[in-house]
């Protein structure tokens, strides 16, 4: 772009105009969609905990996260007290 600009001795105008158009090009990135057993397994999730869960889907396996919202001390000490209910029955 630059070299395009210097050698058509482009306006600033003429810079602005080329620039939206090449944003206008440009197509919307798309996220990929979540599969449908992971929207199920979030709203389980979220029921079982009581506050909103999702899961963030990486590349590769190793970059996926559980993400397990909360808004105060309390809310996170019956999760983690829901979480330590689980380890102990298994």
């Amino acid at each position: 772009m630059a070299y395009k600009i210097v050698k058509e001795k482009m306006s600033v105008r003429q810079v602005e105009e080329s620039v939206k158009r090449l944003l206008e090009d440009k197509p919307a990135r798309t996220r990929a969609k979540k599969p449908a057993e992971y929207v199920s397994l979030e709203k389980q999730l979220s029921a079982h905990f009581g506050t909103k869960v999702k899961l963030k889907l990486g590349k590769d396996s190793a970059a996926s996260k559980i993400e397990i919202s909360f808004s105060n001390e309390e809310q996170l000490e019956r999760i983690l007290n829901i979480m330590n209910q689980g380890m102990d029955e298994g």
